[in-house]
């Protein structure tokens, strides 16, 4: 969380809604208001687990403006200057950081046509020489916010296939640092390689 609190204010993003469930209380106390981060954070609060959609709907009076996501347990060296500029350029209503994916790790693909996504393969048969995966962060216009369903729901499954289907959701590709903190052995492999965005 610290390291992703140090991207975003990099970039100048200093108003950061952190959504909470399980271990909250703890979160909340290391954080605090994040001052001492050079932040703003506001606690969205989960009463349930409600996946990775769940969260935005309870932000909603937040978000009156495109609006970047980060996926807790990613890293990722970007720019979120181009990341934001290459969402409002193209008007959609969804943009996905891309990185690539080698056919042996457990992701699953994203299928591409330009620079709009059009699928997703959960687990890819296709032999293909160019495969990418989601990255974990987003652009979001307000607009998502009424393709959510109420209760638990995931970007991954219940908005992102359906906006790709309305050739509302593109792909930004970049090819900095990328880790997926899924297991002790991915964090510790992030913890020997990560290095922070200058």
């Amino acid at each position: 969380i610290e390291h992703i609190f140090d991207i975003l204010r990099k970039f100048g993003i200093r108003d950061v809604a952190l959504a909470i469930g399980y271990l909250g209380d703890q979160i909340r106390r290391h954080v605090g208001d994040g001052s001492k981060y050079g932040l703003s954070i506001t606690y969205i609060e989960e009463p349930k687990r409600l996946g990775t959609a769940g969260p935005l709907r309870l932000a909603a009076h937040l978000l009156n403006e495109p609006f970047l996501v980060i996926a807790g347990d990613t890293l990722a060296q970007i720019n979120l200057y181009d990341f934001m500029e290459f969402h409002r350029s193209h008007r959609g209503w969804a943009t996905m950081a891309l990185v690539p994916a080698e056919p042996e790790e457990p992701y699953g693909v994203v299928h591409v046509q330009g620079n709009r996504i059009r699928a997703f393969e959960k687990h890819p048969t296709s032999k293909t020489n160019a495969l990418l995966t989601n990255a974990g962060y987003y652009v979001l216009d307000p607009k998502v916010l009424r393709t959510i369903p109420r209760g638990y729901s995931l970007l991954e499954q219940d908005v992102f296939p359906k906006l790709a289907k309305e050739g509302k959701l593109y792909g930004y590709f970049f090819d900095g640092l990328w880790f997926h903190l899924g297991t002790p052995a991915d964090y510790h492999r992030m913890i020997k390689h990560w290095k922070p965005i200058e």
